[in-house]
């Protein structure tokens, strides 16, 4: 059984076929935390010295942590870039042992995803996309926007539910001290606050800028 009571990261490997270990990540020694584009630099530089030191590094980069990293990008909200915890060691399960590891999927509840744009905001976007490639000033976009639903019990047991039908490769979840933030990827990822689930899309975030922002950023590029 996995215990949620201190910060953890699992890795977890679901495919149905030729699966790997799963590594369990618990009791940190020391964690870290980013919010800025410096404070990320200073990140990046312990987890090197930690690895150096032959200690294991396991976490997670928010999405907008790109925006920190390229100039060319608007600067990223003032929100958590990265939470990573330095381990001495972690256990290893069996991909056959998992379901008997995890919570009962049962002791989990999740309401219908909610989109949280319009129909009608969704095809405006969908609407300036094609106009930036009929353009040339683009060749692709990945379209997406977040959807988010309530949850009720423990999000272990939700990603315990979600684990054989997305049948992943690359899954897991994680609690940092906040008890607020757990993140599950039971494919790419979903990250809770509170009681609130909202699926993180794997490439590509909102709708594309406005020509004002183009012009002075340059061309988009693509998520």
């Amino acid at each position: 059984m996995i215990f949620t009571d201190s910060p953890f990261v699992l890795l977890d490997d679901a495919r149905v076929a030729h699966a790997s270990f799963a590594r369990l990540y618990s009791e940190p020694i020391r964690t870290l935390t980013a919010h800025s584009a410096g404070e990320l630099r200073r990140l990046f530089e312990d987890l090197r010295t930690a690895r150096a030191n032959g200690q294991h590094v396991a976490g997670f980069l928010a999405y907008d942590a790109g925006n920190a990293l390229l100039p060319q990008l608007l600067p990223p909200p003032d929100n958590l870039l990265a939470w990573f915890g330095i381990f001495e060691q972690y256990q290893v399960f069996e991909p056959d042992a998992m379901p008997s590891i995890l919570p009962d999927a049962a002791g989990a509840w999740l309401s219908p995803l909610q989109s949280d744009i319009s129909r009608a905001d969704y095809s405006k976007a969908f609407a300036a996309a094609q106009e930036y490639i009929a353009a040339g000033d683009i060749y692709q976009a990945n379209l997406t926007f977040p959807l988010s639903a309530d949850y009720a019990g423990d999000p272990l047991a939700l990603y315990a539910a979600l684990r054989p039908r997305a049948a992943a490769g690359y899954g897991g979840g994680g609690l940092t001290e906040r008890e607020a933030d757990r993140a599950l990827f039971p494919e790419r990822g979903f990250w809770g606050t509170k009681r609130r689930a909202v699926p993180q899309p794997p490439k590509g975030r909102g709708g594309p800028p406005s020509r004002g922002e183009r012009r002075h950023h340059g061309p988009p590029t693509p998520h």
